[in-house]
């Protein structure tokens, strides 16, 4: 399956698990070609985290049910959440 030439309907039919492995498919096949896969112009730096059980299974969580990585689901609060709360335009 091409999740690029899915029609939406397509998309939404598939179950969580068969959603994630054909993300997963698309995901790994940019990143390989060094692609910038989620569209923010730049490509992502690696970052060591500690966090606790309860938090780790949260982002676990939160990232599975919203079909995301964790990388990406941290990445999409960083620039949203985040960058409103605090207000970092410069």
């Amino acid at each position: 399956m091409n999740w690029q030439n899915m029609s939406k309907k397509s998309k939404l039919d598939l179950s969580a698990t068969a959603r994630k492995r054909v993300l997963a498919e698309a995901d790994s096949k940019r990143v390989a070609r060094g692609e910038d896969m989620y569209g923010y112009g730049e490509q992502k730096k690696p970052l060591n985290l500690s966090l606790t059980p309860t938090a780790i299974d949260i982002l676990d969580r939160t990232a599975n049910n919203n079909s995301l990585s964790k990388s990406e689901l941290v990445e999409q609060w960083a620039r949203n959440e985040l960058a409103q709360l605090f207000d970092t335009s410069e």
